[in-house]
């Protein structure tokens, strides 16, 4: 196994030894990398165009909103959604026209609205995308539920304890 080190009474292994309990090594198949080489710009420009139809979509489906729609659904004047986004209780992402546009949940008009505006908060002044990341991935510790399912269901305490170690990382 290895040869034993008297100094410490621990034995080490040699490097020439092999582990018998170990897999054989295999041999990867040859890849020419010159075939599958993707440059950074390309990588760059296929996530680029990916993240604009997928922003497309959204706003085909009313996911998210422009301005004018979201400001028509609450009843606000301009002012008041960019003092609402300064003030960290929305946010904003942006089209492929690099336009803002606004999670639809913002204009929903149950009691949990405000519990998102009070998360949305905790949240600080991290960027529009971490933010809708959080609110719309699922989390083990709410049950496989997303922050925005567990606030529809009163589930604003943990959610925000959620939001302040998420907005710290």
């Amino acid at each position: 196994m290895g040869t034993p080190n008297h100094k410490n009474g621990r034995s080490r292994q040699s490097s020439g030894a092999t582990n018998r309990n170990a897999p054989a090594a295999r041999k990867s198949p040859s890849v020419d990398s010159r075939k599958n080489r993707v440059t950074t710009a390309d990588f760059v420009a296929t996530l680029v165009r990916e993240e604009a139809e997928y922003r497309r979509e959204q706003l085909a489906s009313h996911e998210l909103l422009r301005g004018p729609e979201l400001r028509a659904l609450l009843q606000i004047s301009p002012q008041a959604l960019s003092g609402a986004v300064r003030a960290k209780r929305f946010y904003a992402l942006h089209d492929p026209d690099a336009v803002a546009v606004y999670p639809a949940f913002f204009a929903d008009p149950s009691p949990a609205r405000l519990s998102v505006e009070l998360v949305c908060r905790a949240l600080g002044s991290l960027p529009g995308a971490a933010k809708h990341f959080f609110f719309t991935s699922a989390r083990f510790s709410l049950g496989g539920l997303t922050p925005l399912q567990a606030l529809e269901k009163g589930k604003e305490a943990e959610v925000l304890a959620m939001a302040e170690v998420f907005e710290e990382q």
